[in-house]
């Protein structure tokens, strides 16, 4: 606090000369009005403070000379007066005890002395003045002194100060830095043209110029010279490598000019190598100015002369070359007609006569490369061996079935299945043919070929076996439609059962099995007469069959239509899936057709179906990996963090989810469970992480609640101020760490209004012991300074012959010690001094001395207690309260005060130290009134040491 600063210098010592006063108070007025100055009293006092030699007279006789000059009218007569002292230690005393601002001012302006300018700056109250006397300083040591112990007390003058130092260090430095920056200048010239970088090193000359104008007037004379004579030399040496660039560039240019001739007449020379014809005519002026031409150096003209020889030769080349790919171009043709000869042919091919045409059509690919005749025969040399492996693949296969299926035909001969049999026989011999072709005949081939043939024989009887029997079954067939045609059923009836009866004769033709032509005409004959009794039954199903055949057609062409007409990039697929759906239950209607179309137009349909299938069986495989994929990403979120993005993102995808066509419905059922369950994980975490964050909450309001009641026992239970402090201390920092931690919203209020109502009750508690503390403590100080009074009083006046020390010191015990123990030192060294004063007659003149400086101390002293406990003051001294006011709101803005009262220690202790002091009614009576308004009740009747 600022009081405190203004306090600061005083001695604690109870033997120490009184203090004097801040400057910027002025001196209370007396109880009655000071006497007038005389100017002798004047005159003499400045002779003293010119020729005294001690300090202490010094600035004995400067503080009591600048209360006279203060209060000397008109301020004229001051200056001069001033004016005439000129001693330097008395002016240096006057400007640190003048009590006027303004003549301390005066008395800087004219101080010399470093170490009183420093004095001033540190002790001056004004900051004007503590301002004005760093100005004049410029001493280093003096100002160092300064920044030490100025502190904060005056951060302007700590910077000054700071300031100068710096200013005083770059002088001192300044000729030592242009020393190195001239050195450092010379040694770059030194090394210019060094490495050959003659452009750049002239423009860093140049730059190196501008620097040394600035530093040549302060440069030594020897660092001058050597400038100027690196520059020289670099100078020289400049026009001397530009002269000789200039040759070299000049020759450079020759050679270049060549070099782009050469070059020239390369690049013809390409073109004639490109030419489908190259130009004799050409190529001998070419060679021509070739030989005319200067030649490069060697490392130069190397590569172009063999760039000039390999032009040549590919022009020689290219003749012989264009008669080699035109004969390829012939056996390419060839060999192309053949590969396709081969490729049309039906019959299995003779692999080994194909791999050699291949091979043949491969290496005139590879003469002709790049042609685009190859291109064509490329594909059907791929085709013609992707047959041939075929073939063979196919060949191997039966080659490896040969022993089984003769087993087979061994089997269908015994038992007699000639139908069987035969169709066998036929698949062994074309399987033995094509293993030959193939060139796949081994040992086991060659024996089933002749086991074949040894099975001929038994084929052919059963053959004839057949066709006797094929004959019997016609027989009956004749017998069967003859009574038919006898019975004339219904016409629908009839013409059931000659498609029957035909069928049946068709099957037998089948067997292999040739008709007797007898036979044959007479079923023919029978046949044709029903047809012509039920001709009106089947014209009627030819048109019903006709028109199912359309429908057919229109159904195909529809879906055919929609298949085309779809944007498989953006469609509806649900619609999709519908109308396939229609479409199937729509052929599913659609009656019988003919025979001959049934087949073309199941093809036709089923084809489209097809199509439409891999649409959908693609959109399928789609939309399942798509579910696979959102499946994936759900689970990476279930360790996600934040947890709220993990969260977001669920959402959006569980919104993203779709099905467009869908798979089996236990593998929907499937991946649908899948999906749900890694939702429902990365759920789970919230739940117990909402779970965590409520227990953790009620944890945090439960050491809330034990700290809240943790204050209030603390307010109720602690009596001493220092351990309410301690635990006021305690308590606040460990609520402002609980304060960090979450608590249910609902209880934070009602818990932040009982942690302030405890911690006010724990800030009264601990001010209530401060009052009882100050009022124990004022107590004893009013006891021990009487008992110190009378001893000083009786030693002053002479009557101590009947105190004994003994006598007092154990009184003094018997009065207890203060908790203070500096002050307590204190009060014990005023003791032994008025002690000491009884027996000793000049240390009692001294106390006697001290009387008056003393008495003033205490005046100062009231009025600034009386300002703190806010008593009124008497009006002969309202300028000084005003005074202290002003500076005493200036502190509490500036600094802050807890404790209105907090000042009042340090004041309470200069006044009881501040003794002997006379006797002044008065003066006991404010004090008095300050004591009850600092000491509470109770404990101003208690009688407990502090």
């Amino acid at each position: 606090m600022l009081l405190k600063r203004f306090l600061k210098r005083r001695k604690t010592d109870a033997t120490a000369h009184p203090r004097t006063p801040p400057a910027s108070v002025a001196r209370e007025p007396a109880e009655t009005p000071p006497p007038p100055v005389e100017p002798g009293d004047l005159d003499r006092l400045a002779a003293t403070l010119v020729n005294a030699t001690a300090a202490n007279e010094r600035d004995a006789a400067a503080t009591r000379y600048g209360e006279l000059l203060a209060r000397l009218q008109p301020a004229t007569e001051r200056e001069s007066r001033l004016a005439t002292i000129t001693a330097p230690e008395a002016l240096a005393s006057l400007a640190r005890r003048c009590p006027d601002p303004a003549l301390r001012l005066s008395l800087i302006a004219r101080l010399d002395a470093a170490e009183a300018l420093a004095e001033c700056a540190l002790e001056d109250p004004v900051a004007a003045n503590r301002r004005a006397a760093i100005e004049r300083l410029e001493r280093r040591e003096a100002l160092e002194r300064v920044v030490r112990e100025i502190g904060k007390r005056d951060k302007v003058v700590h910077r000054r100060a700071r300031e100068k130092l710096r200013l005083i260090a770059e002088r001192e430095a300044e000729p030592q830095r242009i020393r190195e920056q001239c050195s450092g200048l010379c040694e770059r010239a030194e090394r210019l043209g060094r490495l050959g970088n003659w452009t750049q090193d002239r423009a860093l000359l140049d730059h190196l110029d501008q620097q040394w104008a600035e530093l040549e007037a302060r440069a030594e004379p020897e660092l001058r010279t050597r400038y100027q004579q690196a520059r020289e030399r670099f100078i020289a040496a400049f026009e001397t490598a530009s002269s000789a660039a200039a040759r070299e560039q000049a020759e450079q240019q020759d050679q270049t000019a060549r070099a782009a001739t050469y070059q020239t007449l390369l690049a013809r020379l390409e073109t004639l190598a490109e030419a489908a014809t190259p130009d004799a005519a050409e190529l001998a002026r070419i060679e021509h100015e070739w030989g005319a031409l200067a030649a490069l150096p060697d490392p130069e003209q190397a590569p172009l002369d063999a760039r000039r020889r390999a032009l040549a030769s590919r022009i020689a080349d290219h003749h012989s070359r264009e008669r080699a790919q035109a004969q390829a171009r012939a056996q390419l043709a060839e060999h192309q007609t053949r590969i396709g000869e081969l490729l049309d042919s039906p019959k299995p091919l003779a692999c080994h006569r194909a791999e050699r045409l291949l091979q043949r059509a491969r290496d005139c690919c590879a003469t002709l490369d790049g042609d685009p005749a190859t291109a064509a025969c490329g594909t059907l040399v791929d085709r013609l061996a992707t047959r041939i492996r075929t073939q063979r693949r196919n060949a191997e296969q039966r080659r490896d079935q040969l022993g089984g299926r003769l087993a087979e035909l061994e089997q269908r001969l015994e038992a007699g299945e000639l139908r069987k049999a035969d169709a066998l026989f036929q698949s062994l011999q074309a399987g033995l043919e094509l293993v030959e072709t193939s060139g796949c005949a081994n040992a086991d081939s060659v024996r089933a070929a002749e086991r074949l043939r040894q099975l001929a024989p038994q084929l052919r009887e059963l053959q004839q076996w057949r066709r006797w029997s094929a004959d019997q079954h016609r027989e009956a067939l004749c017998t069967e439609i003859a009574a038919l045609e006898a019975e004339a059923p219904a016409l629908e009836q009839a013409a059931e059962q000659l498609q029957s009866l035909q069928q049946r004769w068709k099957e037998l033709d089948r067997s292999g099995a040739r008709a007797d032509e007898t036979l044959r005409a007479r079923f023919q004959e029978t046949a044709t007469r029903i047809r012509e009794r039920c001709r009106p039954h089947l014209e009627a199903q030819v048109a019903e069959r006709a028109a199912n055949r359309a429908a057919c057609e229109r159904l195909c062409d529809q879906l055919e239509a929609f298949i085309e007409g779809v944007d498989w990039e953006q469609t509806d697929w649900k619609q999709v899936v519908q109308t396939r759906a229609d479409t199937r239950r729509a052929w599913a209607a659609i009656g019988p057709v003919e025979a001959r179309h049934r087949h073309v137009l199941e093809r036709r349909f089923h084809r489209a179906l097809k199509r439409l299938e891999r649409r959908l069986e693609g959109e399928r495989k789609r939309n399942f990996a798509f579910k696979r994929a959102l499946i994936a990403e759900v689970e990476t979120l279930v360790e996600h963090e934040p947890l709220e993005e993990a969260l977001e993102r669920t959402k959006a995808l569980q919104r993203d989810w779709h099905t467009t066509v869908a798979a089996r419905q236990k593998d929907e059922n499937r991946i649908w469970r899948e999906f749900r369950a890694a939702c429902d994980a990365v759920f789970a975490r919230r739940a117990a992480l909402q779970k965590a964050q409520f227990a953790e909450l009620e944890d945090n309001l439960a050491r809330r609640e034990a700290l809240c009641a943790e204050a209030e026992r603390s307010a109720a239970d602690e009596t001493t101020p220092e351990r309410l402090e301690a635990r006021l201390g305690e308590l606040d920092a460990r609520w402002r760490e609980l304060q960090s931690l979450a608590v249910p919203r609902q209880a934070a209020g009602a818990l932040k209004a009982r942690w302030q109502a405890a911690r006010e009750r724990l800030v009264q508690a601990r001010q209530h012991a401060r009052e009882r503390e100050r009022g124990r403590s004022i107590a004893l100080l009013e006891r021990q300074e009487a008992l110190c009074a009378r001893i000083e009083q009786a030693a002053i006046a002479e009557h101590g012959q009947g105190l004994e020390r003994a006598a007092i010191e154990a009184e003094w015990s018997a009065l207890g010690a203060l908790h203070d123990q500096a002050l307590q030192a204190a009060m014990d060294a005023r003791l032994r001094r008025a002690c000491e004063a009884l027996a000793d007659a000049a240390t009692a003149q001294t106390l006697a001395a001290e009387l008056d400086a003393h008495g003033e101390q205490r005046r100062q002293l009231c009025l600034q207690l009386e300002i703190l406990t806010g008593i009124d003051s008497p009006p002969a001294y309202s300028q000084q309260r005003l005074a202290y006011q002003v500076a005493r709101l200036a502190e509490r803005m500036g600094d802050g005060e807890s404790d209105p009262l907090g000042g009042t220690t340090e004041l309470l202790r200069d006044w009881y130290l501040s003794a002997p002091a006379p006797a002044d009614a008065a003066l006991e009576t404010r004090f008095a009134r300050v004591v009850a308004a600092l000491t509470p009740e109770p404990a101003r009747d208690t009688g407990t040491p502090a």
